[in-house]
């Protein structure tokens, strides 16, 4: 077996390990995209409060433990010829397998 016996080689090594860590944990601590089935229940939730709404981008989503996630989006609304932009969070609970409800929306505008 052949030990790492140069400078060099131990620099070059410890980069590569770092460099891959780097990526793993970008990889894994990056917001999740909303799983399908509760990012339509927001938006259908989303909906009835916000006429003409659009949505231009997709959810995230964190898991909060018990069967709840929260997602956080951003929602447009057309009125009067003009697009406004609102952000929303929604709180949505597994209530059996395949059903879901949500527990809270709260639906803002920040400027």
């Amino acid at each position: 077996m052949a030990l790492i016996r140069s400078p060099r080689a131990w620099t070059a090594a410890f980069g590569l390990g770092f460099l891959l860590l780097l990526i793993y944990v970008t990889w894994t601590s990056a917001p999740a995209p909303a799983p399908r089935a509760a990012d339509l229940v927001c938006q259908r939730a989303v909906r009835e409060q916000v006429a003409n709404a659009r949505f231009p981008f997709a959810a995230r989503a964190s898991d909060v433990g018990e069967g709840q996630i929260v997602l956080s989006g951003i929602v447009d609304a057309a009125r009067a010829g003009e697009t406004i932009r609102r952000n929303y969070t929604c709180w949505v609970r597994r209530v059996s397998p395949g059903d879901l409800l949500v527990d809270s929306l709260h639906v803002w505008q920040s400027h």
